[in-house]
């Protein structure tokens, strides 16, 4: 009785060890099973990842080094509170209706940031807006000013 457990518990080692080597010749790098990708929640650095793995929140700072470069403001506010006023030259897409702007959705460049805002505070629809943009319409760059509209305002950015 014994043996036959001790074969069978073999079996199982060599073929593990088989599966193993096999795997490890398979990779490019022995490395490479230890790599792991970070995962970043929030974002204040100068530069923007190569990847993404989620959209990332952004500081008052960086969302103003955004605006002075190429990226595309996305206000997910309702459609009064940005037409009472919003971040200057921002895109209204309110999350509530967002399907209804999908013509413009699809026109922004793939490559260009995407930086999304609205009231700040307890306020969620930038991140709702945001977690549509990237999962279901596949936007690879795609940034949360959480801090919002508010305190871009207060800080004494553009605004129209």
């Amino acid at each position: 009785m014994n043996y036959i457990y001790f074969k069978q518990i073999f079996i199982i080692i060599v073929f593990g060890s088989f599966l193993g080597l096999l795997r490890n010749f398979l990779l490019d790098s022995p490395l490479d099973l230890i790599k792991v990708k970070k995962v970043v929640s929030s974002f204040d650095g100068t530069e923007l990842p190569d990847e993404f793995l989620e959209p990332l929140s952004i500081s008052l700072e960086m969302s103003y080094a955004l605006y002075n470069s190429n990226a595309i403001f996305i206000d997910a506010r309702v459609e009064d509170d940005y037409k009472n006023e919003h971040i200057k030259n921002a895109i209204n897409i309110p999350f509530e209706t967002y399907e209804d702007y999908e013509d413009e959705i699809f026109s922004f460049d793939e490559d260009t940031p995407l930086v999304l805002y609205c009231g700040g505070g307890e306020c969620e629809l930038s991140t709702n807006l945001a977690y549509v943009l990237f999962d279901d319409y596949e936007f690879e760059k795609v940034l949360i000013f959480k801090a919002g509209y508010p305190s871009w305002k207060e800080s004494g950015y553009p605004i129209e």
